[in-house]
């Protein structure tokens, strides 16, 4: 009987550690499984992923930066009565556009295209409008004191009625835009008309 008890004992003990076994077995194929995944697939590294992002942002910065450069096309726009006090148009195509009683105070238009551009009684104090084409502009009783029209072209401009007694005028072709003659005299008073072959604005 001991002896048949025993034998009984080795035959339950045979079979547990061939279970052991098998479990191992599966659980050690699993972890070479999952490794050999990550060998399939590696995990950027954190540094790869600074770069990117710091690549990320300086192409946004470079594509913003090149927006900004180019120059602005509002020719054929209309602006009533917009508040556009100290707006860098500097350089802009503002051909035919209209900014009748807008508030540019201010406002940067130096080099701009205005030809044919209306600013009937509009806000224009202080304005920079130095090296800029007005030719036949449209300025009818605008404010434009303390502005500087230094080097401009008004061939054809129409400056009836503006309050611009105080701008700057140097090197501007005044004379050849309508005026008031109550500015015009004090214009040839303080920004002369250069003398050619002999033609002067001095009576």
């Amino acid at each position: 009987m001991e002896s048949l008890a025993i034998h009984q004992q080795d035959a339950r003990g045979y079979g547990q550690p061939r279970q052991a076994s098998t479990s191992r077995l599966s659980s050690k194929q699993g972890e070479e499984s999952l490794r050999g995944s990550d060998r399939r697939w590696p995990r950027p590294s954190r540094e790869a992923v600074v770069v990117s992002e710091d690549e990320a942002g300086a192409s946004s910065q470079s594509d913003e930066a090149g927006a900004e450069a180019l120059p602005k096309d509002w020719s054929f726009t209309s602006h009533l009565g917009e508040d556009l006090r100290g707006a860098d148009l500097s350089g802009a195509d503002l051909r035919r556009a209209v900014f009748d009683g807008a508030d540019l105070e201010g406002a940067d238009l130096s080099g701009a295209d205005l030809r044919r551009a209306s600013f009937k009684r509009a806000n224009l104090m202080k304005a920079a409008f130095d090296g800029a084409d007005m030719r036949d502009g449209i300025f009818v009783k605008a404010r434009m004191n303390l502005s500087n029209f230094q080097e401009t072209r008004l061939d054809g401009t129409d400056l009836r009625g503006i309050r611009g007694k105080y701008a700057i005028w140097r090197g501007a072709n005044w004379w050849d835009a309508r005026m008031d003659d109550e500015l015009r005299e004090a214009l040839a008073k303080k920004w002369p008309r250069p003398l050619t072959e002999g033609v002067s604005d001095q009576p």
